[in-house]
Parts: structure tokens; C-alpha cells; sequence
């Protein structure tokens, strides 16, 4: 059987990214999958390209790529209709010249590998040129199609005369290829004062250019044809006229001409081609439009206008070709938020009627946003628009949504599958790091090897859509349907916000860091008692349309019917003007009237506008309930049909008492809490350190005990005995995990690290401040590091057969119905003499290296780091303190640790930032203890270190995998991001090295030393093999089968060791049992990493991974629930019952900070007696 556990949150959530500069000028296309690609000209003349490779953005100097010479002084890019690129560059040559580079028909899959070979150089004698202009038809020479090129000789608007305006002449040349001549020899019909805008076209009468110029007498518009007879026909200008765009008619396959000023005026080929034809107005306004700039677009039959105003707002306007009066005209950009915008970008599902719109605009701040629209919904979305960036982060209001696999059925293996997700409404987001859309047919993401599949959706507003996992397909196989409830990312914001009843609950409101939500006197108490009364009423109908249970609904957006029957609305709350009677009724009125409406496509607008609204309700007209705006004597209605539609009215009534989206998510969203994470992370570093610093200490008598080490090896394997049999397969579950616990688990919150460092950047970006350039460390003899690892590598590599020989087998090492039997007896005597006496062979090596790689790895562990995401986000919150490779790697720790600890404590984790090798020495040899008031003077208790240890062991061990599996992905990975994820690996084994050190006290102390020396070795082994292959440019995929080789070896004694000791210490049988299903774990581990990395054979490495994924998983599991019942004192209850005591656990249920909420009651999970 299939499940699917699914989370969401309402957060801001971290990209490595910077904005996007508009720059001089930058012109957006659609890339091979439809997403939206710019080319941007930046101050520093650049040409960037910014365009998607694999789902994931990268920035790209286009003129280098090209091998352009000379700055850039000008481009232009054209998609034609096939999708294909045409490229014009002016570069400068020198000497007042320019050269200008034309690349024809590139597909835009090809751009990131232009040759260039293949840019055509049209020379280098032309006069500066400042513009470049294509038109939107093409004309043959010999058996290739161009665009017409015009050029603009003079800067904008200081054009005074037709000969500033030139055309390239091309044509075939007779020795191959194409000649290239400049046509300055067209004319206007009068001498321009400046020319303002320029437009193409073709008609019977020939192709010519429209120019829009000022003479001394006004504005004119004037069509020019070229060569021939050099027609020229002027049409009666516009009022207003600043802009002109053009498009082809595809019935008349003439070119119109749309002429932005006052209003927005259309000319056909016979209304331009005539002396003072006039125009059709088409877009009007009760006043004048203000346009500064207009753009038009077609696509399906469609005509779409967009133009920015004088104040820097867009409009848009859209209608049918065969209609074109007949559309409807959006603002869709406040002033000062549209400063250049680009053509609009029509994409269309290949396999569906979904149409995307696309707009990017250059912003206040000088960056582009964009905002797309999809046709089902109608509500225009923002979504981010950013360039890679290793040393900076994009905050994203985001709602993060996590999906998670499980299977039962050994044939339909979770790794890697394939999981159908629907939506209500299509949306642009990030799967598992890479862009793609959900939409409502569904479409299928692919899974990491644990069966996850992580989605961000850049939000503007508290609406998200609902989403639901249909369709589940292992690697390999074929899709089966799942029954999976809806995932609605609302819901958790409805429970927060039903306290808001009256102005008093919100004006007294606190967002979780304390502030106030509202500023004190910033709202009156009228307009706070009405937003109060419309969010309690809209946040239960959302409640009520995303009820649990309820299956999904899509949106659809179709022109609709508003109040068809003429029926006088109910006001539900809200204000009209100043609430008088007279006001409320004329009101009524006229929402009385019938009339036709796009009830989405205004929103975004009316949302930035908010404060402006005089007149602000929710009404009902039957069973129909709408919010209602006024806004400067307009109103707009919003039928609110779904929790998406809810959600948006929310979220605007939010925005009319002045509570933004920030704010919001500060309200009722997720937070972390940087500061608790910054002293959990320093508490890791203090306890890694004081460890280290122990271990060194430690070093100098171990070659005296090597002969006793090996006696009670060997007398310990000997003595070994046969486990209880319990179930230690692939489908083996934790007895003791609660609901709670597993929830926890699966969390956006918990997991937000582990997704950070697989999809952050960190495989290509990462890197460690000279971390391969310190020498070699050498004992006293001369021996280095180097001489020990080909010394110990040489040896490992004669056990490869053991290797090779369990991997023969390999599917039946771990199945769902293997047991601790089952691993104890294929420990064959040859097996385990191999391991014992290679331990004999590598002991002293070892020793010798331990003292070596402690040094070094220390040395190491105070280097600058440099990771994406978290370098920046360590810069935030850590007051200029260095970003070093012990800070990175705790902070990754320090962030599920801090989260996982609050969920269960109410508060943040312990502190041992004061500890030192003194403590760690006080807390193994057992003279610390729980009592603070004999803690020894240090201010850190026994359970506050094992607190801490646990919480590094359950999240060391997952992110071990993670570094892991980035290392297998990248192929052989090499440079400076190698050495960060093998640094990584050796901080990550040592970690749990230190936490794991054997504490004095208990039961089989030698071997509970041996267990950890053993472990040592492990951690000893990597670290060797990659310190040597730094300094030997050798990658981990070379050194790490012997390392995987010796990791197979010492899990033999260490899983033998392990049943003693748990048989001495586990009086209790469910404890001794689960201890046994968790050391098997740890060998079967072993034995299938050991397969992955020697056996050489794909499809037995693909098995022995993907078993060892679901071993790491379950590991996690037995871990987490460990750390569970190590914290439960904070939620127990002590009673005393006859003599004896009885401590009762409870659950309880915590928000995602970890504040434990009023409700549901807490859950009795059980009770032991002393």
C-alpha cells in the first residue's frame, strides 16, 4: 500500500539568489519550455542572459559566450513565430564606428552553446548606434529568412532627421554568404523636429516602417515604404500619440497599428494607406489614458495590449482579433511599479487548453518582477525573477508544501518514484528545486531517494490553492492511483486566526516576535470593528469550503454573470463611505444592476490600492457571497467560490488596515527562531570542540592498549551469541512513534535544511577558504598522511571480494521480511576472522593517523566557508561573526535540533556554550550529574549534554545521507564544492563520534570502547582518504570504496559487540528488542554502502542504494522517537498511587515555533513507575 504524508507552511523561505537588474534595457522570451528567459543590457554594458538550465536559473555573459568585440552599445531580440531567435548586437569598434552582430533563427535550447562560428559579423564601419529595431515580418535572401534591421544613428529622442534612422541592406554575397550595406536614403514627407517611436509593417503596398515624430508644426504619423518608389502615406495623428506597436492581422496577413496617447487607436492597412486616414479608438478612458509606452501581443486568435502610464502604472487590455473593441481593460500595475515592462509571453500547454501569461516589469528598486496569469484562474500571481548567486539570498513569502511516500510493498519502492500532484489552479513553483507548474490535469514530479517531493510557491497573499497526490509510479514502473486527502495550505491559518471576533482582538493582536499587528492609532476603531467582523465571517466560509474530507476543487474563470436575476444584496459586514443609511442604499443600488464581469484579473491592483477604498463589504445575494470595492467611485466585485478566492479577500482586508504580507507571516506563518538556533548551533561547536580537544588528550597512551584492545576484540567476537530475533526488514516500524511524532518528522520546518543543502546550491557552489592548500600533516618518523592511507587503502583493497560476494545477493539482504536472525547468520567465520585480523593489521596505522587527522581536521574546522543559502543567512543573524566550516556544518544541525526541541519542550534547547575539555571530561568519567546544584560550577547538566547529543545523532545521521547523496549525483564531483561536501562527511561522523563517546557507569565498558574506537576508525579512514585526495587531486568516488570496504568490516564486531552489551544493559524486553532492530540496522547499512561504492555492476549499485535509503530512513525513525522519550519530562505529570509513582506522558499539540496551543486536550501516550 501507498500513503502519502503531506505538510504545508505560510513562510518566507530563502533562495541563493540576487534580483535581476533591468538594467539599460532588457527584452523577455520564452525558453524551450515555455518559461520566461531575458536577455539584459546592464550598466556596465553586459549582455546577460538569463535563462533556465534544468529547471534551475543561471546568468550567463551572452557577449563573451559570443565573442563579441568592443562594449555593447545596443541589441535586440525577436521570437518568431516558430519560437526561433532573432539577435542583433552593436558593439563599439572604436573611432566613433560600431560593428553589429546578427545571429538568425536560434532555437533558444541552443543559446547557452552558441558557437561562434555562427554569428554572422555584419561589419564594423557603421556610425555609433544607439537603437536597434526588428520587424515582426521577415524577407528572403536567397534561402534564409531575416528579420528588416533598423538602426538608430542618434540617442533617443535627439533624432532630428530621416538619415539618423538607417536599415541594413543584406543580400548574397558572390563568394558566399551575405554582403551588408547601410540604407539611409528614405525620407519622411517632412523633416522631423525628433522622431519618438518607431514600428514595422507590410501591406500591398510593400514593407516600410510607421514613424511617429514631432515636426515644427505637431506631432505626425507617417507610413514609409522602402525601396521602390519610396511610398509615403501620413495618417491623421492621434491626440496624445507617444507610442506605437504593430501586429500582423492573421486574416489579412497585413499589419495594424496600435498608436498609444489618449486613448489607444487602431489603423488597418486601407485606414493608413489612404492621405489622413483616421483610426478606430479601440481602448478609452472617462479621461485621458496617459500612456507612456504601449506593447502588443497576439497568440490563439488573441490580442493582448499592455501599456505603461506617465505615473508608472500598467494597464492591460485584452479581446479577440475578429472583436477587437470588445475586450476588457485591467489595471494591473500601481504607480511606480512599471517603470519598463516587456512584451507579454504567451505560453500554451502542448498537451492541454491551459494559455500562461507572462509580464516582467522593472520595479521601484530598478528589478524585474514577474507576474503570470493562468487562464484557468484569471488571477495574476507574482513569481520570483532572480540570477543564481553564491554569496546572497532572495527572500520568498512562499507557501512551502512537502509531499512524502511511503510503500509497503517491496515492488513499488519509494526512491526515486514519480508522484501526480493536482491543483485547483495552475501555479509556477519550485519542485524539489527545479521550475515547473501544477495544474489541475496534474503532472507528474519526481521524488528524491527517500520518496520526497518539496514544493515552494512564491505567494503575494495569504491565498494558496489546494493540492492533492493522485497518482503514485516507482522507478521503472507503472502509475497506480492513490487515495490521498486534499492538501489545503490553508487550514493552518483558519485554526490561527478564529480568535479574531471583535476590534479589541485584533487592534490588541501580537505577531509571534512580539510586535504589535497593528500600529497603535493607525486604524480607527470603526474601520478595526468591520475588518474584524469580515475576517471572522470570511475566514469560516473558508473553513467551510476546505473541510477535510472534501475532494478538489479546480477553479475556473469564465466571464461571468454578476447578480443575473437583479436582486438587492445583503450586507454580511463591512463599511459603505461613512455608513450612512443614505450611503448603504445608494450603494444597494447599484450592485442591484446585472451586468458581465472578469472577477479576477483587477484584483492584484485593487489589493495594492487597498487604503484607497472608500466602500469595502462582503455581501450575499442568494447563496452567492462577494467581496465588494470601491475604490475612486468604481466598484469591483470578487465572488468568493473556493478557499483560493477566500484567501485573497483575507488577505485584502488585512492590507485596508495596513497589515502587510511580512506581517502576516509574522502573525499566523512560520517562523524560526534564528536567535534560539544561533545559540544551539554554538552550543554544537562547544561540545564538538571540548571533544576534540579531549580526544587529543587521549591519543598519547593508546599504542600501550593495543594489545589488550585486540584481546577483548577478540574475546568478545568469540563469546558472540545469536540475537533475539526481531523484525529488522525494510518495512520495520517503531513501536513507540506516536502521530505527533511522525508529523513532526515529516514537517516543512524539520526538513528545511536537508532540502537547503540538496537543492540550495551547495553541490555547485559551495567551498572551504583554502581548504587543500595547508600541507600534509607527518609524525616525527616522517611518516605523512599520505604514506598511511596507501599503506591502509592497500590492505581494504584485498577485501573487495568479501564485498563483491555479499553483493551477489543483494536483493535479499534487506527485505521487508529480513530479522536480526537473518543478519546474524550470514556472518560466516571466514567473514568475521577477515574483519578481526584486518584490524590487527591496520590498529597501529590507524593510531598513527588519529593523531594526524584530529590536528588537521581542527586546523580545517576554523576556515571561512563559503555555502549557498547559509553563509547569508549566517551573516543575518550572527553579528559579523566569522562563517567557519564548524559554524556551517552546527547550523545545519542546530536548525532541525532547535525546532525538533521546542515542538517537544515549549522552549529552546539547552545551553552548553560555556563547555570545554574539562566538562566533556566531567561528563564521560560520570562526575557530572543531573543535579545543578552539583554541577561541578559549570552550568551544564549531564541530561542538558545528552540532550544535545541525541538531537546531533538523529539529524548528523540524515544529513550524512544528504552530503552523500550530492557527492553520488554530481558524478565523481571534484574542486572546491568536493571538498566541502567532504568536509561535511568527516564533521558529520565525528559529531557522532563525540556525542557517542562511551560515559562511565555502565555495563561492558571495554566494549562499549571497542564499539566506539571501531566507529573512530571509520570517521579516521575518510578523513585520510580525503585529506590525501585533496592534495592528490583524487575524488571521493576513487578513495570511497575502501573506506565503504573498511565500514563493512568493523560493522561485524561492532553489531556482535552490540547484542552483549544490549542483552547486559536491557532488562526490559521491548527496550533490548528495539536496541537489536537498530544495531542491524546499523551493519545492514554498512554492507549495502559497501556494495553502492565497490560492486561495479549499475543495477546492483541502484539496488544497494536504494535499500540503504530505506535503511537510513528507519534509523531516523528509531532515533527521532530515542529523542522523544529523552525530552518527554517536560510534558509528564507525576502521581503518587499507593506508595508507589507513576509518571504519565502526554502529547500535546505546539504551533510551528513550538508553542504548545490551548487545544486539541493533550493525549495520554502512557506511564511508567519508579
Amino acid at each position: 500500500m501507498i500513503t502519502v504524508t503531506q505538510d504545508s507552511e505560510f513562510m518566507t523561505n530563502l533562495l541563493a539568489a540576487n534580483p535581476v537588474p533591468a538594467g539599460q534595457r532588457f527584452v523577455a522570451f520564452r525558453d524551450k519550455d515555455a518559461n520566461p528567459a531575458v536577455f539584459a543590457l546592464g550598466q556596465d554594458s553586459v549582455l546577460n542572459l538569463i535563462i533556465n538550465q534544468n529547471g534551475r536559473p543561471s546568468r550567463v555573459d551572452f557577449g563573451a559566450l559570443c565573442k563579441f568585440v568592443g562594449k555593447i552599445l545596443a541589441f535586440e531580440v525577436q521570437q518568431n513565430l516558430d519560437n526561433s531567435l532573432s539577435i542583433v548586437v552593436a558593439t563599439d569598434a572604436g573611432n566613433k564606428l560600431s560593428s553589429i552582430y546578427i545571429l538568425h533563427n536560434v532555437v533558444p535550447a541552443d543559446l547557452l552553446t552558441i558557437q561562434p562560428t555562427s554569428v554572422l559579423s555584419a561589419g564594423s564601419s557603421y556610425p555609433l548606434v544607439y537603437e536597434i529595431f526588428l520587424s515582426n515580418f521577415t524577407q528572403a535572401v536567397g534561402n534564409t529568412s531575416f528579420p528588416m534591421i533598423f538602426l538608430a544613428l542618434a540617442p533617443p529622442g535627439a533624432i532630428t532627421q530621416s538619415s539618423q534612422l538607417g536599415y541594413l541592406n543584406i543580400a548574397s554575397a558572390d563568394t558566399g554568404g551575405f554582403s551588408f550595406s547601410l540604407n539611409t536614403s528614405w525620407r519622411l514627407a517632412t523633416d522631423p523636429v525628433s522622431i519618438v517611436s518607431v514600428a514595422f509593417g507590410t501591406c500591398p503596398l510593400g514593407s516600410g516602417a510607421f514613424v511617429l515624430y514631432t515636426a515644427s508644426d505637431g506631432n505626425h504619423l507617417q507610413f514609409c515604404t522602402f525601396g521602390g518608389t519610396g511610398f509615403v502615406s501620413e495618417m491623421t495623428c492621434p491626440n496624445g500619440a507617444v507610442s506605437i506597436d504593430s501586429y500582423i492581422n492573421p486574416t489579412t496577413t497585413y499589419t495594424e497599428i496600435l498608436v498609444g496617447g489618449d486613448v489607444v487607436t487602431q489603423f488597418n492597412y486601407r485606414q493608413y494607406c489612404i492621405g489622413s486616414g483616421i483610426g478606430t479608438p479601440i481602448v478609452t478612458g472617462d479621461t485621458a489614458l496617459g500612456i507612456k509606452t504601449i506593447h502588443a501581443s497576439q497568440s490563439e486568435g488573441i490580442i493582448t495590449m499592455w501599456y505603461t502610464t506617465i505615473t508608472n502604472a500598467v494597464h492591460y487590455y485584452t479581446a479577440p482579433l475578429a472583436s477587437i473593441s470588445s475586450g476588457q481593460l485591467i489595471p494591473l500595475l500601481d504607480d511606480g511599479q512599471g517603470d519598463q515592462i516587456s512584451t507579454m509571453l504567451a505560453a500554451k500547454e502542448p498537451d492541454g487548453e491551459l494559455m500562461v501569461d507572462t509580464l516582467l516589469a522593472a520595479d521601484g528598486a530598478g528589478n524585474l518582477t514577474m507576474l503570470q496569469c493562468a487562464s484557468d484562474t484569471g488571477i495574476w500571481q507574482t513569481v520570483p525573477f532572480y540570477a543564481p548567486s553564491d554569496a546572497n539570498n532572495m527572500e520568498v513569502p512562499s507557501f512551502t508544501l512537502r509531499f512524502k511516500a511511503t510503500s509497503d510493498d517491496p515492488t513499488q519502492p519509494v526512491a526515486d518514484c514519480q508522484l501526480h500532484i493536482i491543483s485547483s489552479g495552475a501555479v509556477q513553483v519550485l519542485a524539489n528545486g527545479s521550475s515547473a507548474t501544477i495544474d489541475k490535469e496534474g503532472k507528474w514530479y519526481t521524488a528524491d531517494p527517500f520518496g520526497v517531493v518539496s514544493v515552494i510557491i512564491s505567494t503575494s497573499d495569504m491565498s494558496s490553492f489546494t493540492f492533492q497526490v493522485d497518482q503514485f509510479q516507482a522507478a521503472g514502473g507503472s502509475p497506480v492511483a492513490v487515495q490521498v486527502a486534499v492538501l489545503n495550505p490553508n487550514s493552518k491559518l483558519n485554526e490561527k486566526l478564529a480568535f479574531i471576533k471583535t476590534k479589541d482582538d485584533l487592534l490588541n493582536a501580537k505577531t509571534q516576535t512580539g510586535d504589535p499587528l497593528i500600529a497603535p492609532g493607525s486604524v480607527s476603531p470603526e474601520d478595526a470593528e468591520q475588518a474584524a467582523s469580515m475576517i471572522n465571517q470570511l475566514n469560516t466560509n473558508q473553513m467551510l469550503h476546505g473541510q477535510p474530507g472534501m475532494p478538489l476543487k479546480r477553479v475556473h474563470n469564465k466571464p461571468k454573470m454578476y447578480n443575473p436575476m437583479g436582486k438587492r444584496p445583503k450586507i454580511l459586514a463591512g463599511r459603505v463611505g461613512g455608513n450612512s443609511p443614505e450611503e448603504i442604499s445608494d450603494f444597494l443600488d447599484r450592485l442591484t444592476e446585472t451586468s458581465w464581469y472578469d472577477p479576477w484579473g483587477v484584483f492584484n491592483w485593487c489589493y495594492e490600492k487597498a487604503k484607497q477604498a472608500t466602500s469595502w463589504v462582503i455581501q450575499k445575494i442568494d447563496q452567492a457571497i462577494d467581496l465588494v470595492i470601491e475604490i475612486a467611485g468604481t466598484i469591483y466585485k470578487f465572488v468568493l467560490d473556493g478557499v483560493e478566492a477566500v484567501g485573497k479577500a483575507i488577505s485584502w482586508v488585512f492590507q485596508k488596515i495596513t497589515v502587510g504580507l511580512q506581517k502576516l507571516i509574522d502573525f499566523i506563518g512560520f517562523l524560526f527562531s534564528w536567535g534560539d538556533i544561533l545559540d544551539t548551533s554554538d552550543s554544537i561547536v562547544a561540545f564538538i570542540n571540548s571533544g576534540l580537544s579531549y580526544a587529543q588528550d587521549q591519543i598519547a597512551g593508546l599504542k600501550a592498549q593495543e594489545q589488550q584492545f585486540m584481546q577483548n576484540l577478540r574475546n568478545a567476537v568469540n563469546n558472540r551469541q545469536a540475537p533475539e530475533t526481531v523484525a529488522a526488514g525494510s518495512e520495520a516500524k517503531d513501536g513507540e512513534e506516536t502521530d505527533g511524532m511522525d508529523a513532526t518528522k515529516n514537517s516543512v520546518g524539520y526538513n528545511w535544511a536537508s532540502y537547503q543543502v540538496t537543492y540550495g546550491g551547495m553541490a555547485q557552489n559551495s567551498s572551504i577558504n583554502s581548504a587543500s592548500d595547508a600541507p600534509l600533516m607527518a609524525l616525527k618518523d616522517g611518516t605523512t598522511l599520505q604514506d598511511i592511507w596507501n599503506d591502509i587503502s592497500t590492505i581494504f583493497q584485498t577485501l573487495y571480494h568479501y564485498i563483491t560476494a555479499i553483493g551477489q545477493d543483494v536483493s535479499d539482504l534487506f527485505t521487508p521480511s529480513t530479522t536480526s536472525s537473518d543478519a546474524f547468520n550470514r556472518l560466516k567465520l571466514d567473514l568475521i576472522n577477515a574483519a578481526v585480523d584486518t584490524t590487527q593489521n591496520v590498529l597501529d596505522l590507524l593510531i598513527d593517523a588519529l593523531s594526524l587527522v584530529l590536528t588537521q581536521f581542527k586546523d580545517l574546522g576554523n576556515k571561512s566557508i563559503q555555502i549557498p543559502i547559509f553563509t547569508a543567512l549566517w551573516n543575518s543573524i550572527a553579528g559579523g561573526r566569522d562563517f567557519t566550516v564548524f559554524n556551517a556544518f552546527s547550523l545545519l544541525l542546530a536548525i532541525p535540533i532547535t525546532l525538533l526541541y521546542k515542538v517537544i519542550k515549549g522552549a529552546a534547547p539547552p545551553s552548553l556554550k560555556g563547555m570545554d575539555k574539562t566538562t566533556f571530561a566531567s561528563y564521560v568519567n560520570g562526575s557530572l550529574t543531573d543535579n545543578e546544584d552539583e554541577d561541578l560550577g559549570l552550568g551544564i547538566t549531564r541530561s542538558q549534554i545528552k540532550i544535545i547529543g541525541l538531537g546531533v545523532a538523529i539529524t548528523a545521521l540524515r544529513l550524512e545521507t544528504d552530503f552523500r547523496l550530492i557527492s553520488w549525483l554530481t558524478n565523481k564531483i571534484k574542486g572546491a564544492a568536493a571538498e566541502t561536501i567532504d568536509t561535511g562527511l568527516i564533521f558529520f561522523g565525528t559529531a557522532m563520534l563525540i556525542v557517542g563517546w562511551p560515559v562511565s557507569g555502565q555495563k561492558d565498558m571495554p566494549m562499549r570502547y571497542i564499539v566506539w574506537a571501531l566507529d573512530c576508525s571509520n570517521v579516521i579512514a575518510l578523513a585520510t582518504g580525503r585529506f590525501v585526495g585533496w592534495k592528490t587531486g583524487t575524488p571521493r568516488s576513487t578513495t570511497a570504496p575502501a573506506v565503504a570496504t573498511w565500514g563493512v568490516m568493523t560493522s561485524i564486531p561492532t553489531f556482535l559487540l552490540k547484542v552483549i552489551i544490549n542483552v547486559d544493559s536491557d532488562p526490559d524486553a521491548s527496550l533490548l528488542a528495539r536496541h537489536i532492530t537498530e544495531d542491524t540496522f546499523g551493519m545492514i547499512k554498512a554492507w549495502l554502502n559497501g556494495v553502492s561504492e565497490v560492486v561495479e555492476d549499475a543495477k546492483v549499485k541502484a539496488i544497494a542504494k536504494g535499500a540503504g535509503y530505506v535503511c537510513v530512513a528507519v534509523q531516523v525513525i528509531m532515533k527521532f522517537v530515542d529523542f522523544y522519550l529523552a525530552a518527554d519530562d517536560a510534558f509528564s505529570l507525576i502521581v503518587e498511587v499507593d506508595g508507589r509513582h507513576k509518571k504519565y506522558f502526554v502529547e500535546v499539540t505546539v504551533d510551528g515555533r513550538g508553542e504548545v496551543l490551548p487545544s486539541p486536550p493533550a493525549a495520554l501516550l502512557g506511564y511508567e513507575e519508579d
